[in-house]
């Protein structure tokens, strides 16, 4: 009897340990939640490491305009960086190197939107184009435009609307883009 107790109060645990590891996460200020793990295009499970707010000023306030979400293989970035386990926060924080994993195209991983209000296509365009631009050191225009395109014609029908979801995702062809999980195209750098 003690030991069946025992089994299914194992059980419970590992079920309980399974739900809060891969529950969906809430992005605090905007109220918006992201699940734990999102599929891949190259059938790679990504998991959520981090959440944040978009928020644009106009005048004395501050709307959200969207939740982000970054997804990594983990997996594939704790074996690259082995030498980083067991360091504390700030050391992780600052690794250039991690850093530079991360913001390159090398690694699959994938950054989802999901809109807290409507924004018309063209505006949703440059604001996503204007933040880019930076990453791409002057290079591959080419890549730029089509990126451009290719929203402008996923968002021509009422342009990026409450609750969207907008995925960018890294994979072996280029960046690969959805719009509530249909795929819009890819672009290649």
């Amino acid at each position: 009897e003690i030991m069946r107790i025992s089994i299914h109060f194992i059980v419970l645990l590992l079920h309980l340990a399974f739900t809060l590891i891969y529950c969906d996460i809430k992005e605090q200020s905007s109220g918006i939640s992201f699940p734990a793990i999102f599929k891949g295009k190259n059938s790679n499970s990504l998991e959520l490491i981090g959440v944040g707010v978009r928020v644009k000023q106009i005048g004395p306030i501050k709307p959200k305009v969207y939740a982000v979400g970054l997804y990594i293989n983990k997996l594939l970035i704790l074996n690259k960086f082995r030498k980083l386990k067991g360091s504390d926060s700030k050391t992780i924080k600052e690794s250039k190197e991690l850093e530079n994993e991360l913001n390159s195209g090398l690694s699959n991983k994938a950054l989802v939107l999901r809109m807290a209000r409507n924004v018309g296509a063209d505006t949703m365009v440059s604001a996503l184009s204007e933040s880019v631009l930076p990453r791409m050191s002057g290079k591959d225009s080419d890549a730029l435009s089509n990126f451009k395109s290719l929203l402008l014609d996923a968002l021509k029908d009422g342009g990026a609307k409450n609750k969207m979801v907008l995925s960018f995702e890294t994979t072996n062809k280029g960046l690969a883009v959805s719009i509530d999980g249909i795929e819009k195209g890819v672009i290649s750098s």
